[in-house]
């Protein structure tokens, strides 16, 4: 059967389980407004369950990092070239990328010079590491949707049409009950390969340190992408798997958490937590450069 000529196609570009989980939001939201519309681009399989059809693997996409990010260069021009043949031949009648910035920035700018309308969702950070970028961005949208009320001013001034839709974190847990006690460490290493790579063996001698001082109840976080594998460090030394990570948040008085969203929703959920991250050489040197 032919396809329909007047289908309504949106591109639309995730690259970490976090945005996963925002984009499927997004989608579910968009679809009530638009039942017959067509999701194209790549994310991860909460997307994939609302409809997507992804030309990527999120284990694939979520890297970070300089050093591991220039590792895998051929992979990501390969996957630039899918998405602009896919943006040329299918013609969406919108691009919407989701934060991750080092890719998507890109895609953004090729898609407008193919005249389709871009409305950014949840704003690279540039207020923290890259004003200066700012010029980039603002010729690479016609809308940013961003989710803190003071970046509205921010990219505005940069000659960005900001619009504030509220943070989807507070939309997730709104709903919640309130917490039972508290008791216990969470750890919170990360969801992509190179962070657990570094992270699982920091934790697992914190947790040494931690069981000399007494401290048994301990558990861990793990993501739908991780292996079981690659927590065994941790789970040798009998810290328990959880895997609803916010159900987690709130049982537990306190945690070790991964640098990330996690941390701002740990701080929604009213968790304490110390934040951790730990990279590469190369990374950390390059990082340093242009964080302020």
């Amino acid at each position: 059967m032919p396809e329909n000529t007047m289908t309504q196609r949106i591109f639309i570009t995730a690259g970490d389980p976090s945005a996963d989980a925002h984009g499927a939001r997004l989608m579910a939201a968009l679809r009530r407004r638009m039942p017959e519309v067509q999701f194209e681009g790549f994310g991860g399989p909460l997307m994939e369950m609302e409809g997507l059809r992804s030309v990527a693997h999120l284990k694939d996409l979520a890297v970070s990092g300089f050093w591991e990010v220039a590792k895998r260069i051929g992979y990501f021009r390969a996957l630039m070239k899918t998405c602009e043949h896919l943006l040329e031949t299918r013609k969406p009648i919108l691009y919407l990328p989701i934060d991750y910035p080092g890719f998507n920035l890109r895609l953004a700018t090729r898609a407008r010079k193919r005249r389709i309308p871009v409305a950014w969702y949840i704003a690279p950070q540039l207020w923290a590491w890259g004003e200066d970028r700012a010029e980039k961005l603002a010729g690479a949208v016609d809308t940013l949707l961003v989710v803190f009320p003071f970046e509205v001013e921010f990219f505005r001034k940069h000659g960005i049409n900001a619009v504030h839709v509220g943070h989807p974190l507070l939309d997730q847990i709104a709903d919640l009950p309130d917490a039972p006690q508290r008791s216990g460490i969470l750890l919170m290493p990360g969801s992509r390969k190179h962070e657990l790579h570094h992270h699982v063996p920091l934790l697992a001698r914190t947790v040494e340190l931690l069981h000399e001082r007494g401290h048994q109840h301990i558990t861990v976080a793990k993501a739908r992408s991780i292996d079981d594998e690659a927590l065994r460090p941790l789970t040798d030394l009998g810290v328990k798997v959880e895997h609803h990570s916010r159900d987690a948040m709130r049982t537990h008085a306190a945690g070790l958490i991964k640098a990330g969203t996690s941390t701002l929703e740990a701080a929604v959920m009213g968790l304490p937590f110390t934040t951790f991250y730990k990279t590469s050489a190369i990374s950390y040197y390059m990082a340093k450069r242009v964080v302020k």
